[in-house]
């Protein structure tokens, strides 16, 4: 069984066992945790992770450029966790760069699906992208299935016939 790496980063320590505890049933085999943008920033350079939650306002900053930032420079999946009033502004200001935002108090199930969509994009998008040249439009990720991944990849001429991972 395939086992994720998570960062979570997180200015306060409320919540983070239940939320730890979790991932770990979800999967998610290690879970780090830190609590700064910056010391993020410090390791993300020599560190790979599948998953990075950030559950904000974080000690030194927000967190919505830190994980823009994030999208941009790694092919880790990036979940922006903050206060319901503010998740429309903070989906609108990061969902182009692939961040998905979960607004608090934290639903599990949304958090799942959450998840979910951007191991997607790690399929589609960003690791795709780089070896073969295309990226999906991410107007489709909430709309994905197995079978609509499959039939676009053969309309985009990749050979099926690689091995690849799909986790919805």
């Amino acid at each position: 069984m395939y086992s994720e790496r998570t960062l979570m980063i997180s200015g306060s320590e409320k919540g983070l066992d239940s939320v730890t505890s979790f991932l770990k049933a979800c999967g998610c085999g290690s879970v780090a945790v830190i609590s700064s943008g910056s010391e993020a920033r410090r390791m993300i350079p020599h560190d790979d992770f599948d998953l990075i939650l950030i559950n904000t306002p974080l000690k030194d900053e927000f967190g919505h450029q830190l994980a823009v930032k994030l999208c941009e420079s790694t092919c880790s999946g990036v979940i922006l966790i903050c206060k319901a009033d503010l998740a429309e502004e903070m989906t609108n200001r990061t969902s182009d760069y692939g961040v998905c935002v979960v607004p608090k108090p934290l639903n599990k199930q949304e958090l799942l699906k959450e998840r979910k969509i951007v191991s997607m994009r790690q399929v589609t998008g960003w690791k795709l992208k780089n070896k073969e040249g295309f990226q999906l439009p991410l107007q489709y990720y909430n709309l994905i299935t197995k079978d609509i991944v499959l039939i676009f990849l053969i309309l985009q001429g990749i050979k099926t016939s690689q091995k690849i991972h799909i986790v919805l």
